[in-house]
């Protein structure tokens, strides 16, 4: 919900700012992030995510 409230240069200068850009997105998604490794271990799961997968 954050990021629709957000206009176009304001979320260009959170993307500019690297990692500080990525955890916002990644925590205020609307939709479920996994991060797994090569043996499908799950490293990085958002908010969304931990809900939807019980973890």
């Amino acid at each position: 919900m954050l990021v629709t409230e957000l206009s176009d240069m304001c979320l260009k200068e959170m993307l500019a700012d690297g990692d500080t850009g990525f955890r916002v997105l990644f925590n205020f998604a609307t939709i479920s992030i996994v991060v797994v490794d090569s043996d499908g271990k799950i490293k990085l799961a958002n908010p969304c995510a931990e809900v939807l997968l019980y973890i």
